[in-house]
């Protein structure tokens, strides 16, 4: 199963970092966890899938929605 995968990039490491602890921080306050990442310097992929169930579930569903929204008010600066 491939779950739900999206892939950001920002300008710099520093960026993708901060966006990698704010996306830990909204999946800890769901006890829900993404695989996330980070490649060539600027870049994370971030990839939602219940691994128990090997299927996306609800609870992904709702994690990739908190998600995009933490990605979505920044993608300007991408």
């Amino acid at each position: 199963p491939q779950g739900l995968r999206k892939t950001v990039k920002r300008r710099t490491f520093k960026a993708i970092m901060a966006l990698v602890n704010t996306v830990a921080e909204v999946a800890e306050a769901m006890d829900h966890h993404p695989d996330i990442f980070i490649h060539e310097w600027n870049r994370v992929t971030f990839t939602i899938i219940t691994h128990s169930e090997r299927a996306v579930t609800d609870r992904d569903l709702a994690l990739a929605r908190k998600v995009e929204a933490v990605i979505s008010p920044s993608a300007s600066r991408s």
